[in-house]
């Protein structure tokens, strides 16, 4: 069992990793109580995962999705830096994102348009643009966007993608023939060789799942929602101002 202490360690932990410490007595809001910014609120989504003990990987789908860049620079970072803290590891997904939030990655995967890794290493313009582009004299030339533009430079229409030696399929092709490619074939072989085996890895999932339906009772599930609704309504300083008005009226 985890002590209140140890959960309030790791409450400071994160807010102090994400940069929220200085808001940690503010509400979150909503459409009707005004509260923390939405690069604030991202954070305290990230925050509720990074709070799990037992989570290695992270899936954020589009997080920066709405956000001012400058709120998505710093959003990416602080879940940098607390993976970093962590040991642990994000996957994120994005939309065009500007060459500095790029930095801020280990690894980049970019996919072609039917799913195939075009890419998949190190955030390295030279490897990029060997990849997408190809070693030709004038690569450094066609290279004068972002990474987004130069990962992009296949146009998605039907026509295109269509077309069986289209840059998408020729840059899928280099990645495959590629050191990189090659060096993570080599890891992932090494990963298949030492993991346990199948058998192994089905005893050990049915010995971790619970026998019953449930993992919790219907009564430990009805007492911790109780106890979270109870908590956020008296959190709320409008409750003690509705019972204020109505216990005046009710003695009126």
């Amino acid at each position: 069992n985890v002590t209140q202490q140890e959960i309030d360690d790791r409450v400071n932990f994160v807010l102090e990793g994400l940069g929220l410490s200085h808001v940690k007595d503010t509400v979150v809001g909503d459409e009707n109580l005004r509260g923390v910014s939405g690069g604030q609120k991202r954070r305290v989504t990230v925050g509720e995962m990074l709070m799990s003990t037992t989570s290695r990987v992270l899936c954020l789908d589009n997080i920066t999705d709405g956000l001012a860049s400058t709120d998505s620079f710093s959003l990416i970072q602080q879940i940098s830096e607390a993976c970093k803290k962590h040991r642990t590891a994000a996957i994120i997904t994005l939309l065009q994102p500007s060459d500095e939030i790029i930095s801020l990655f280990d690894k980049i995967l970019v996919l072609s348009s039917d799913g195939q890794p075009a890419y998949f290493g190190p955030v390295d313009r030279v490897q990029l643009r060997s990849i997408f582009i190809g070693d030709t004299e004038n690569s450094e030339f066609l290279d004068s966007g972002s990474i987004a533009d130069l990962v992009m430079n296949q146009p998605m229409s039907a026509k295109s993608v269509a077309n069986p030696n289209s840059k998408e399929d020729q840059a899928v092709t280099r990645f495959r023939q590629s050191n990189l490619n090659k060096k993570l074939i080599h890891e992932l072989g090494m990963i298949h060789a030492s993991a346990p085996s199948i058998r192994d890895r089905e005893a050990a999932l049915h010995e971790f799942m619970s026998n019953e339906k449930y993992s919790a009772s219907y009564y430990r599930q009805v007492s911790i929602i109780a106890a979270r609704r109870w908590k956020l309504i008296f959190r709320n300083s409008m409750t003690y101002a509705r019972v204020i008005i109505a216990t005046i009226f009710g003695m009126i």
